[in-house]
């Protein structure tokens, strides 16, 4: 799939989509005349590098530039026009109007295709052009001028306002370097795209690590008399700051496609684009996070900020301006992320957004291992997926542990949900084994099995939420757990009994009474559950994750 057309295509934007739409473009099109402009002083870097070297774990941008800027031009034949930025579009005459940001100077620039990159803009507040120490970040010309105001002035305190992954990463890196680390949220959450309980396992780590996390927060920046930002004002709690990076408020930057009448989605935030990242304009395409897309699970309408996604547009699009054809399959929204030795990834749907979606979604949690335990620095692996009780399909996961494992359950549930399967095909799944890197039953096919027991009625699990909703009250909780377990930690108001004990010990339960049962992780508790049922129990139900689940809420006594 080759063109020889001699075709000019123009790319606004160079970073990770736009780079890959334009060396994708010159891979299918040898004789396309290819251009990329960008505000940046430079082009060519892994934006994931950022936070390594804004912290000083990467010391000089040498280290990563790796003669970038004249890589692209030598090997892609591209042209790069950087320190500028195209201030209009007009469609009609298939032209952009470019101004370079240092001498002002105006240059017109004709194309045939042309490629819209630009990425995101912050919302900022009003004292970012009077402070010295408040930085955005959104490039590597950001990243640096906040590398250098650290080495000038030794500031330690660095105070983070974001609700999205990329705060997780910053936070990471300046630990490891001995900084001191708030993180403020404006939001309820620390990472808006986990669900709470995985938001939770984060900032539990964050907090045990000394970084201080602060959500639902209502801000006051407060400056000396040198107009420097030196503390923030969270209501009742005041926070000095030597340095704030802000990454709140982010915007996809469509200014310059709504100003040439480009088509943007309902919400005036995204360009619509079809499954060729072409725009309303047949001749113009939108990638990265300012395209409004589609959801690969429901085909619906969906926009989002990762670089795996604006990469394969970026492919896409390149494909298709330099003449060859490709389609773009949707979006998962995969996304890792690691503090200290804990990482945390999610793909797909949560319950929320399948509910809205027209599923009946429900969710299932296990604890296993990412090795069996008998082997030295076994790691606990949590899973949770989300299951449409209708079809049985996988619509969404998420996947925390520490050191290694996440990563891999998390692309096997990536792949399961892009190809439709169901949890009868988790079940199925011959994945690989030897105890270094697994357990004996792998979880992916262990959390098959507990979803396909739930939905062919064997097994009736429930989570914490049902039970405190029980209107009933008249029920029982049963830990199944030893004695020990039992003494160290249980649900509030809990009977103990053994599982070991049960067999023997069952006639202690009322049989018109509901049972709800838990042990540590959920796998002994539907061990139980069975028993129960099978001695004429009716109503009995396991605890959804067991206690393992129920940890950080306020009812487990401890």
């Amino acid at each position: 799939m080759t063109s020889q057309e001699p075709i000019k295509i123009i790319v606004i934007g160079g970073g990770t989509s736009g780079l890959s739409a334009a060396t994708r473009a010159r891979r299918i099109n040898e004789h396309a005349d290819i251009t990329i402009i960008d505000v940046c002083s430079y082009i060519n870097y892994r934006i994931s590098i950022i936070p390594r070297y804004v912290a000083g774990t990467i010391k000089n941008k040498e280290e990563f530039m790796l003669g970038g800027e004249s890589r692209i031009p030598a090997v892609y034949n591209i042209k790069l026009i950087s320190r500028s930025e195209v201030t209009k579009i007009l469609p009609e005459d298939k032209k952009v109007i470019i101004r370079n940001i240092e001498t002002h100077t105006i240059l017109e620039k004709t194309y045939d295709k042309l490629i819209i990159a630009t990425g995101n803009k912050y919302i900022l507040p009003k004292l970012f052009s009077g402070a010295a120490n408040f930085f955005k970040l959104r490039n590597i010309d950001d990243a640096i001028e906040i590398r250098e105001y650290i080495r000038k002035t030794s500031a330690r305190n660095i105070s983070i306002i974001s609700d999205n992954i990329v705060s997780v990463l910053l936070a990471d890196q300046f630990l490891a370097n001995g900084f001191n680390v708030n993180i403020i949220s404006e939001g309820t959450r620390l990472v808006k795209e986990f669900d709470d309980e995985f938001n939770l396992l984060l900032i539990k780590e964050m907090e045990s690590q000394g970084i201080n996390v602060y959500l639902n927060s209502q801000l006051e920046y407060i400056k000396n008399e040198n107009d420097l930002v030196t503390k923030i004002n969270i209501g009742e709690k005041l926070i000095n700051t030597h340095l704030i990076i802000y990454l709140n408020k982010i915007k996809p930057n469509v200014d310059l496609a709504r100003d040439a009448g480009l088509v943007l989605d309902d919400q005036g935030n995204g360009i619509l684009v079809d499954e060729k990242m072409q725009t309303s304009n047949r001749d113009i395409f939108a990638i990265g996070s300012i395209a409004t897309s589609f959801s690969t699970i429901t085909k619906g309408r969906e926009r989002i900020n990762l670089y795996g996604p604006a990469q394969f547009q970026g492919r896409v699009a390149g494909t298709v301006a330099a003449g060859g054809l490709m389609n773009y399959t949707g979006i998962l929204g995969t996304k890792i992320v690691k503090f200290n030795n804990l990482y945390v990834g999610s793909t797909g749907m949560d319950e929320e957004e399948a509910l809205k979606s027209g599923f009946t979604p429900f969710s299932l949690n296990i604890f296993s291992g990412n090795s069996d335990r008998f082997v030295q620095g076994s790691k606990q692996l949590h899973l949770k997926i989300i299951v449409d009780k209708i079809t049985r399909r996988v619509l969404g996961a998420f996947v925390a542990g520490r050191d290694r494992g996440v990563d891999k359950k998390l692309d096997v549930l990536v792949t399961a949900i892009y190809s439709k399967l169901t949890i009868d095909d988790l079940i199925n799944l011959n994945l690989s084994y030897i105890p270094d890197i697994s357990t004996y039953k792998d979880p992916i096919n262990l959390i098959g099995m507990i979803g396909a027991n739930r939905l062919d009625n064997i097994s009736d699990s429930v989570n914490l939420n049902d039970i405190n909703k029980d209107g009933a009250k008249d029920y029982i909780i049963l830990d199944i757990g030893n004695k020990n377990e039992y003494e160290y930690e249980r649900l509030s108001g809990a009977i103990s009994i053994p599982l070991e004990e049960l067999r023997t010990r069952y006639k202690e339960l009322e049989k018109d009474k509901k049972i709800y049962v838990y042990g540590k992780t959920g796998l002994r508790s539907y061990i139980a559950e069975r028993i129960l049922k099978g001695l004429g129990f009716e109503k009995v139900f396991n605890v959804d994750g067991g206690l393992l689940s129920m940890k950080l809420l306020s009812n487990v006594i401890k």
